[in-house]
């Protein structure tokens, strides 16, 4: 019964929701949707924003309209008019010019509420913000590290009309589970975006973690899509036996390149992060589960309090999320290059990727891709939403406590 849903959901992560520009309502909250590219990531972060905002009734999905196979090019811009928020979307295509374009139009829409997707779209945002008389709320999702990125200094020590989600990635725990597929492991390869602190961070989190297994971790910057190739070539010539992809929307986008090198050479690819697997040209093994959705859960509820002025975001901290770990396994990736898939990881896999269908392997993983989309009525999740904010609520007391922690280590 979970073959029709992950088919259903894995056609939405694909998809774009394109509604044409219209006018703008004076009285309507504006609120912007900024991405560096297109990819599941912030797919499955939009769709749990937005499912928020449902829920609050700033958004019925019907007025999104039914344009979603449209798609943008690089800088373009697509809003739409509804009937409680005008919502408009910015897509920079991993084009960095486009990315300084998307901000300044972004800004001139005078938005409200202002969401950035990643690293290098939030600190773009951040920076184009932090003049302001009166800046617009800005809310990021999908930054590892927002303290090692500089978006902020601590949870509550950070700009005053800033604030987000990330997740915790706990390294130790997931380089252990690609042992299921080869338990010899002992030579691995990262590669990392060396633009974005965070994906170079996740990279020395990953030696670190490893090098405690007693592996040797070999790390490699790209910069761009053209570096791919010679990286992982690199990374071949050194003896890895296995390849290591951080989270990271660049990283996706080019992860094709990567697949198609190392396969030659019999070499798996794997991702911290399901959404690596999620494409026929796509990592072997992806590893965790619904982190994005719980950010995108997190900042739309952000976004519904303030808009409902129940909170001031200057005392709202940055909320932190552990992901559920789980196996997803790409099918193809193996046939392709004849890699046998070792028994024991086939029996933990939570979700399995063919090349015309996707199961869903456990009633956790079904679940948990269920509630990525789903709209729970406003009476089934309040209580527990109002203890969510409280939960990041800053008082004056830990800001400061926060603070003289940061001027200790300083």
């Amino acid at each position: 019964m979970y073959r029709k849903l992950v088919i259903l959901v894995l056609t939405l992560l694909f998809m774009v929701a394109t509604p044409l520009v219209q006018g703008q309502e004076k009285d309507n909250p504006t609120v912007a949707f900024l991405r560096f590219g297109r990819n599941p990531i912030e797919t499955i972060v939009h769709a749990a924003f937005v499912n928020t905002l449902h829920s609050y009734g700033f958004i019925t999905l019907d007025e999104l309209g039914d344009r979603a196979d449209q798609k943008l090019i690089p800088g373009e811009v697509e809003g739409t008019h509804l009937e409680n928020l005008n919502l408009h979307y910015f897509n920079a295509g991993y084009d960095f010019a486009a990315l300084s374009a998307i901000v300044d139009a972004a800004m001139d829409t005078e938005p409200d509420i202002v969401v950035a997707v990643e690293e290098l779209t939030a600190l773009s945002v951040i920076n184009a913000t932090a003049t302001m008389e009166d800046p617009p709320v800005v809310l990021f999702a999908a930054v590892p590290n927002p303290y090692r990125a500089g978006l902020a200094e601590a949870s509550c020590v950070k700009p005053a009309h800033v604030t987000g989600a990330r997740s915790d990635l706990p390294y130790d725990q997931i380089l252990p589970m690609y042992l299921a597929q080869n338990p010899d492991l002992q030579t691995v390869g990262v590669i990392f975006y060396s633009n974005e602190n965070s994906s170079r961070d996740a990279s020395e989190l990953i030696a670190a973690a490893g090098e405690a297994m007693g592996w040797q971790v070999i790390t490699t910057a790209v910069a761009g899509i053209p570096d791919l190739v010679p990286a992982t070539d690199g990374l071949l010539s050194k003896g890895v036996q296995a390849i290591i992809v951080p989270n990271n929307s660049f990283l996706l986008a080019g992860l094709p390149v990567v697949t198609s090198a190392a396969g030659e050479f019999g070499i798996p690819v794997f991702s911290v992060g399901m959404d690596g697997a999620m494409s026929p040209t796509g990592s072997m093994i992806g590893i965790s589960f619904n982190g994005w959705t719980n950010q995108g859960i997190s900042i739309g509820l952000v976004a519904a309090a303030w808009l409902n002025g129940d909170i001031d975001i200057a005392n709202m901290g940055i909320s932190s999320h552990e992901p559920i770990l789980g196996y997803t396994i790409n099918h193809d990736f193996a046939e392709a290059w004849g890699i046998e898939l070792q028994p024991e990881l086939l029996e933990a896999a939570d979700m399995s990727l063919f090349t015309e269908r996707a199961e869903f392997r456990t009633e956790r993983a079904a679940l948990l891709w269920q509630r990525m989309f789903e709209i729970l009525p406003l009476e089934a999740r309040q209580d527990a939403d109002r203890a969510f904010i409280e939960s990041i609520r800053c008082t004056p007391e830990m800001i400061a406590e926060q603070q003289a922690e940061l001027d200790a280590e300083s």
